[in-house]
């Protein structure tokens, strides 16, 4: 079973770049000509400068996925439970983090922006970054039950779940920006999608 999970995760792990490659090839044209080149610019900036953000997710869930394999190899589970509480709380203490460095970059989104985007595209932005900037923390909770889920060796589980996930995303995009030609349907879009499939692997 194990040789079967790592076989199918590694298939999946290939069909996600191959659809990573799609979507940015024929569905960002989409995204420009249902926005315009405009409001797809005010997103994209401010989706940019969320993205640098990530990093200070220190790479909690690899960590989690390392450490689950290591005391399922010793032949000690009991200290799994232990170590999934103390990772939650740490990914809770990197959320905090992330939104007190978030505050200092909302301040100075006025200034950054101020020769190349108008009052109504600032304040815009604001709003924009704010909800990126929380499905940015949701990501870093879901890293942490990623791991657990990844620790475990459910690899097709885990990859087959990022390849539902991207393609629930492109279909909504085509339909949803088709009605809601809006910047802020995307960004909607991506927290369900993030707090869906965490429920997801939160039950399984």
């Amino acid at each position: 079973m194990k040789v079967n999970q790592v076989k199918w995760g590694a298939i999946l792990s290939y069909i996600l770049v191959a659809l990573n490659a799609v979507y940015g090839l024929f569905l960002t044209p989409y995204i420009v000509g249902c926005l315009g080149d405009v409001e797809y610019g005010v997103y994209k900036s401010i989706s940019a400068l969320t993205v640098s953000l990530m990093v200070l997710d220190l790479g909690i869930g690899g960590t989690v996925m390392r450490y689950i394999a290591k005391f399922k190899a010793a032949k000690e589970e009991h200290r799994i439970s232990n170590f999934i509480a103390m990772s939650l709380i740490q990914a809770i203490i990197l959320c905090g983090v992330i939104a007190l460095v978030a505050f200092g970059m909302y301040q100075t989104i006025d200034d950054t922006y101020a020769t190349t985007f108008t009052p109504a595209q600032i304040q815009k932005a604001q709003s924009l970054f704010v909800l990126l900037m929380a499905n940015v923390c949701l990501h870093v909770l879901q890293n942490v039950i990623g791991g657990v889920v990844n620790g475990y060796n459910k690899f097709a589980f885990e990859n087959g779940l990022k390849v539902t996930r991207l393609l629930s995303r492109i279909a909504m995009v085509i339909i949803l920006l088709h009605f809601f030609p809006d910047a802020y349907t995307i960004v909607l879009i991506d927290i369900g999608l993030t707090l869906l499939f965490m429920l997801v692997e939160l039950i399984y």
